[in-house]
């Protein structure tokens, strides 16, 4: 199995301990993260901890990743597994695929790589470095079964992750308890490089809420996915009066939110899923903003719309001056009922299209299927 960043690493780890239940004489070995390793993995290298992400971060990391990829063509050859498994993380997965399937592999891809959205002539080299695919958005089977790859939609599992959490109630109550104003939840994502650029952003748009008519001083909850990004939050919030970070409880911190304000990625289905309204924002540098524009075919760029197929959720994406529609946007959800309202209604409707229990356990049964007897 292989997995290169956090949200990879959970996955994977979640669908190992499905496949050893199943299984207990499975043995998974390859690169991957901590929760992996605690879930009985055999990790021969941690991608996950520090994942590389973004054009200019790969460029800069490429002696590393050329080592990985040796390093793993090496474990291709030593070890001989009868199935590997990519989870996510296409620009080093798709290649270690393509290298597997020359060496008589069989590869099973989890988590689709978005190439519906920004390379959709990808779609053919896709099918060509993977048996099968297991995807966890519903069109997404529809786009690559359209190019001849089989694929299963074994479902989302933020579901899974939402429900089988208890509200730590005491802690909620806790974030909610004091001030009059607006809770809002800020997400600024899981990936460094990601969070130094983009935590700025979203400090400038907060301020800007100063003043604002009907609405009073707010207070700032700052959600991370652990303690290793606190230093930085800390530089971007830290000057707020009223502001917290918190790491390590990002479920709890949408569910004592009256609004959250977000970065692209998996956390928008997961405030989706609790049901609290929320804004979009993500900064890219000018020159990926220059490519994107020329590349992706999508009209959105946030999780939550492209399921709903139309903008529930306001997206603000661009190199400079994000922070006045990000704050007239989160103003309105905080101001006017009808624009609350009807969000709210949009997200319900998401959930309903992702609702499916169990996703987890769908793909260890289809990667069970797909092992060679």
């Amino acid at each position: 199995m292989f997995a290169g960043e956090p949200s990879g690493d959970l996955h994977a780890a979640a669908v190992l301990g499905r496949l050893k239940a199943r299984r207990p004489d499975l043995h998974a070995f390859g690169f991957g993260g901590p929760k992996m390793a605690e879930a009985g993995f055999e990790l021969n290298e941690d991608l996950a901890s520090e994942a590389i992400m973004g054009i200019f971060p790969v460029i800069a990391a490429a002696p590393k990743l050329i080592r990985v990829y040796r390093n793993a063509l090496r474990l291709f050859r030593e070890r001989r597994p009868k199935l590997a498994v990519f989870v996510d993380y296409p620009g080093l997965n798709m290649r270690l695929a393509a290298a597997a399937k020359e060496m008589g592999i069989r590869t099973v891809g989890y988590i689709a790589p978005q190439v519906w959205a920004w390379g959709p002539w990808r779609t053919r080299r896709v099918a060509r470095v993977y048996d099968e695919l297991l995807t966890i958005l519903p069109f997404e089977a529809r786009h690559f079964a359209s190019a001849g790859l089989r694929t299963r939609f074994t479902g989302h599992p933020m579901t899974d992750h939402v429900t089988s959490r208890s509200p730590d109630a005491p802690f909620i109550a806790e974030l909610r308890r004091g001030a009059a104003g607006p809770l809002i939840g800020v997400f600024p994502g899981s990936r460094p490089h990601v969070i130094r650029s983009l935590a700025p952003v979203l400090a400038g748009a907060l301020r800007r809420l100063d003043g604002v008519s009907g609405i009073r001083p707010p207070r700032i909850v700052v959600g991370l996915a652990d303690d290793r990004h606190v230093t930085a939050a800390r530089d971007a919030f830290g000057a707020f009066p009223d502001v917290r970070i918190v790491a390590g409880k990002t479920t709890d911190v949408i569910r004592a939110s009256d609004v959250c304000l977000a970065t692209s990625g998996t956390v928008t289905l997961e405030i989706a899923t609790v049901g609290k309204p929320f804004v979009i924002a993500y900064r890219v540098s000018p020159p990926v903003h220059l490519l994107g524009r020329l590349l992706v075919t999508v009209p959105h760029v946030g999780l939550v719309n492209l399921v709903a197929g139309r903008s529930v959720v306001p997206e603000h994406v661009g190199s400079f001056g994000l922070e006045a529609g990000v704050a007239r946007d989160l103003s309105d959800l905080l101001t006017k009922d009808d624009v609350r309202s009807n969000q709210l209604e949009g997200l319900r409707r998401v959930r309903e299209e992702l609702h499916a229990p169990g996703a987890y356990d769908r793909a260890a049964d289809a990667i069970l299927d797909a092992l060679p007897g």
